[in-house]
């Protein structure tokens, strides 16, 4: 049986091991305490299935958006030798677009967007149908 991953990172380990010191610890700004503590790279900036419960999402962003992008990684920060080719920056730019809309907040507001495009989706075809009270939303009651 496949092993399930619960514990899904949205800032990827391959990105924050490169800020670590000693082995995997890292500072981390507590901005509700406005101070640093310490921790592990591991231990931080992920929650519990995030993307899936059987790991589909997780491990498509594991095989072709962290694997390459990591290997991007290695080479700018030296950490093997290489030149990064067309397809090496191509990898990392597709590790970055995807980075920046993978945190809760992201996902968050895409939610709100995904909704706010359905309502004036549904309130313009109320318009056209003529189904709208006097507030100018759409009224399915009567």
């Amino acid at each position: 049986m496949k092993k399930i991953t619960r514990k899904q990172h949205f800032v990827p380990r391959c990105l924050l091991k490169n800020f670590s010191y000693n082995d995997g610890a890292i500072n981390i700004f507590d901005s509700t305490r406005n101070k640093l503590r310490p921790s592990n790279v591991g231990a931080e900036l992920f929650e519990n299935n995030f993307y899936d419960k059987d790991n589909t999402i997780e491990n498509f962003l594991r095989d072709y958006i962290e694997g390459p992008g990591a290997q991007a990684l290695k080479i700018i920060t030296r950490e093997v030798d290489g030149q990064l080719d067309f397809e090496g920056r191509v990898d990392l730019l597709r590790f970055i677009l995807v980075q920046l809309s993978r945190t809760p907040n992201a996902y968050s507001s895409s939610l709100d967007n995904i909704d706010n495009y359905f309502n004036e989706l549904i309130n313009q075809l109320g318009q056209l149908n003529g189904f709208l009270n006097s507030d100018n939303k759409c009224n399915f009651s009567d």
